[in-house]
């Protein structure tokens, strides 16, 4: 058995209780999107429709859960207690046991995140249109929600080899991943690819310029100069509106390119653990 698997082994057997839960999770919150989505088919009554609104809310917070309960523990729960000295005394590198754990964790994660993913696409493809789930679903679409969990749990990782104490860690992964998300969904998804903008008069019905599928941002109402209406501006029935949005044919290369910086993200944030891993106390 080489050093390698052996650091790899003794990954297993450290984390062996938290993967086996975590894959249990995963794999039931999959099937019961499944289950959801043959339902909304069958039968798409009141009570399906409950089921299904509240499984937004659980997969939107699943990889910031997975970040502070898998990934944040990974290292810093082994500094807490001591026990990487007697595992670097064991004829194990620092370096081989970090890359052991990491190498779990992704792989584990990974696994994970496609399972429900793939769940929630099932889901999400079954959804009556009230729900809008296209644009309305952005986030929990497969590639950006797969590259979430594993941005977040390198993420619990990355803090917990830093910080080197558990709760401090998952404390820091929460903030961290909460305000990445949320400035990336402010600042830099409205400037992945460009948007399109149309000025029409608000007495001819908005929607029916924003084309099928489009993601609506935003709607602007302007003066006769097509500049904006200062706040508290009186609005008429013929006042100009400036609409903007993304076309339907921007959601998955959207998709592509943000699955692709998280992902980025997380292999940049797994160096970083490892470096921090490796340095003295």
């Amino acid at each position: 058995m080489t050093v390698l698997s052996g650091a790899t082994w003794l990954a297993w057997r450290n984390n062996r209780q938290a993967a086996v839960i975590g894959g249990v999770l995963a794999f039931g919150v999959a099937a019961a999107l499944v289950v959801v989505a043959i339902l909304e088919i069958a039968q798409p009554t009141a009570l399906v429709h409950t089921m299904s609104t509240a499984f937004q809310p659980l997969l939107i917070g699943a990889p910031a859960v997975a970040g502070v309960f898998v990934g944040a523990p990974l290292l810093s729960a082994d500094f807490e207690r001591g026990t990487h000295r007697l595992t670097w005394t064991q004829g194990m590198t620092r370096r081989h046991w970090a890359a052991a754990n990491l190498s779990l964790l992704i792989a584990l994660s990974a696994l994970a995140a496609a399972v429900m993913s793939v769940g929630a696409q099932i889901w999400i493809a079954h959804l009556p249109n009230t729900f809008n789930s296209t644009w309305g679903m952005y986030d929990l679409q497969a590639p950006a929600f797969f590259s979430y969990v594993l941005f977040a749990v390198a993420l619990g990782a990355a803090a917990g080899a830093a910080l080197r104490r558990t709760v401090p860690a998952m404390a820091v992964t929460l903030g961290i991943f909460i305000a990445v998300r949320v400035a990336f969904v402010e600042l830099a998804r409205p400037h992945l690819l460009p948007t399109i903008t149309r000025v029409v008069v608000s007495g001819t019905g908005n929607n029916s310029v924003v084309p099928p599928g489009a993601g609506y941002l935003n709607a602007t109402f302007l003066d006769t100069q097509l500049n904006p209406l200062p706040p508290g501006s009186p609005i008429g029935a013929n006042t100009p509106i400036s609409l903007v949005y993304q076309p339907a044919s921007h959601f998955w290369p959207m998709q592509g390119i943000e699955a692709g910086i998280f992902l980025v993200l997380a292999l940049a944030l797994l160096i970083v653990a490892l470096r921090f891993t490796t340095r003295d106390a």
